[in-house]
């Protein structure tokens, strides 16, 4: 899957807003400096409130859990 905003392709922490029902995903980071600029979808402009902090939040949150997962498999393989 490619961002919306820069083409590139997407392979972990992506954004898909709920308000529009466009099938478009963004990098975190991208939709981050996206919606500082304005908080429309980039396709079919329907306005979307997200609060780009809590993008960002559950950015940390899914890494903290990634290296978790990597600990535990870690650990395991170790012993």
């Amino acid at each position: 899957m490619k961002c919306g905003v820069c083409d590139e392709n997407i392979y972990i922490f992506y954004y898909k807003s709920k308000k529009c029902k466009c099938k478009v995903y963004y990098h975190l980071d991208c939709i981050k400096k996206w919606y500082k600029i304005n908080n429309v979808c980039i396709y079919c402009k329907k306005k979307d409130e997200t609060n780009v902090l809590k993008i960002q939040n559950k950015k940390y949150e899914y890494i903290c859990i990634l290296m978790s997962i990597i600990y535990i498999l870690l650990h395991h393989l170790i012993w």
